[in-house]
């Protein structure tokens, strides 16, 4: 069993690959909707927190770094997330809310983590397939790496 975290913007389609994903591995993984960072990143946006490196979470992403075997990515054009939203009929974000500037924190604070194995996946252009593809190649990398120590 690997542990996987899925992060990015709403509408990056992380709930979608989530449930392509556990169904593509028959559930034989821990895959987590959303990292940390992402977490850190939109509380720095609602300015829920004034900096961004308090202890309590400098100590977290460093047992993450060591724990979590793949950490997903996914970005996304802000003009497919805007059809997004509209084709799933959600209300808008409250509030001020600048999507780029949301994707490039949750970048920056993804990359800080320093994850062992790391996916960055575009979302704009591709099928869930492809993506579900992309992970369970590196799913089996690892399998064949570990069955040969």
């Amino acid at each position: 069993m690997k542990f996987i975290t899925i992060s990015g913007v709403d509408k990056s389609g992380k709930t979608t690959l989530i449930k392509e994903l556990m169904e593509a591995t028959d559930y034989k993984h821990y895959v987590v909707d959303r990292d940390p960072s992402n977490y850190q990143a939109l509380n720095f946006i609602r300015k829920r927190i004034k900096r961004n490196d308090t202890k309590e979470y400098t100590e977290f992403i460093r047992f993450l770094r060591h724990n979590v075997d793949i950490a997903v990515l996914l970005v996304v054009d802000e003009k497919i997330a805007k059809k997004r939203f509209k084709e799933s009929n959600e209300p808008k974000l409250p509030g001020k809310y600048n999507f780029a500037d949301h994707q490039d924190l949750i970048i920056k604070y993804f990359k800080k983590v320093g994850y062992r194995k790391e996916i960055v996946i575009n979302t704009s252009d591709i099928e869930v397939e492809e993506c579900v593809k992309i992970i369970t190649d590196k799913l089996e990398e690892m399998r064949e790496k570990d069955a040969n120590r």
